[in-house]
């Protein structure tokens, strides 16, 4: 009994210095995320007026785009491995670094040799943007609470993409499409400085227990330790090609990139050319799918812990109902109005 006031006194401790962690990892994780985009989804902003200007047809730049999409889907399999036996602090400041000179480099650069290369390049920096976020939300939150969480993060790239959308789309129209790379990898240098000053890896490099000591949850006889140990050879054999589970997320996600990926980088070009909208109204049309995608986020994340108690499978497979309804409605209302196409991106 003489000890219990010390027991407490130091899981009082615990729970105090793990709110601050948590909450300064979150707020740095969104700002770092959303800082990647500005340094992405700024090649879709500037395309317009890269047509107009070097002369480039449609048919190369979808070359370009398919060179990141490759390279980057590529990487996020190999980044994810590495992050694993790395410190996720310094492996996510190294994406956004690289990601920014491979920005500036194609603000300064006409040849579409070394635009597929640049940008190809991004793609690999651009993968290490994510693995690190979802292994410090695993190492930092309890699966309770994980969803909401989760969602909450996720919602970081929508939010990068609204500010490039909305920055890159003032900067292509006053000072042209150069400066849409080179401000946003500016802004990128800096903030990946803060980002490596904010993070912080596992809470056991902090000197804290880890989650699953701190929560009291079972980890089915695997220490943390013993993670470290695992070999490439044997993640690949015994912990993913056997996973049906992970291959039925792999497929479902593979489709919905395909319509992600189709307005992530041709809506801009598509609503200028076929619609007859400027770069700007564009850029707020856009801004209007990224902002219910942000909220959809939040909301899947919330119902997953709240209303489906964890059953993350649930989730997904309402929310990809739902987008087979919006895409049956959005193609059969096709239409050159404004208002109309601006609803239909929500």
């Amino acid at each position: 009994m003489l000890h219990f006031p010390f027991r407490k006194k130091r899981r009082d401790d615990v729970n105090e210095q793990y709110k601050y962690w948590r909450t300064r990892i979150l707020y740095s994780l969104i700002m770092g995320y959303a800082t990647f985009y500005l340094v992405r989804q700024n090649f879709q902003i500037a395309t317009p007026k890269m047509l107009d200007e070097l002369g480039y047809t449609r048919t190369e730049i979808g070359w370009v785009f398919s060179a990141f999409a490759i390279i980057y889907g590529v990487g996020k399999f190999v980044s994810g491995m590495i992050c694993d036996r790395t410190n996720a602090r310094y492996f996510m400041t190294i994406g956004l670094v690289g990601s920014a000179f491979c920005s500036l480099l194609i603000g300064f650069s006409s040849s579409l040799t070394v635009l597929v290369i640049f940008y190809s390049l991004n793609g690999a920096f651009q993968s290490a943007g994510w693995p690190p976020v979802s292994r410090l939300m695993t190492q930092w939150y309890s699966p309770e609470e994980l969803g909401t969480k989760w969602g909450i993060v996720s919602a970081s790239h929508q939010l990068g993409s609204i500010i490039i959308l909305i920055i890159g789309a003032h900067l292509s129209v006053m000072f042209g499409w150069r400066f849409v790379f080179i401000i946003p990898a500016v802004i990128a240098l800096i903030l990946a400085l803060f980002l490596l000053e904010r993070l912080r890896d596992s809470p056991q490099s902090l000197g804290l227990p880890s989650i699953e000591e701190k929560e009291n949850l079972a980890v089915d006889g695997v220490q943390h330790s013993d993670a470290e140990e695992i070999t490439i050879k044997e993640v690949m054999f015994e912990h993913i090609l056997p996973n049906k589970a992970l291959w039925y997320v792999c497929m479902a996600n593979f489709f919905v990139y395909i319509i992600r990926m189709g307005f992530f980088n041709w809506a801009p070009t598509f609503l200028r050319e076929a619609c007859g909208i400027g770069v700007i109204g564009a850029a707020w049309q856009n801004v209007a799918f990224e902002f219910m995608g942000s909220i959809g986020g939040l909301t899947a994340g919330w119902a997953s812990d709240k209303i489906f108690r964890g059953k993350r499978n649930c989730t997904a497979f309402y929310f990809m109902a739902c987008l087979i309804v919006s895409l049956f409605i959005f193609w059969k209302m096709s239409t050159h109005s404004v208002w109309i196409n601006t609803f239909l991106d929500f």
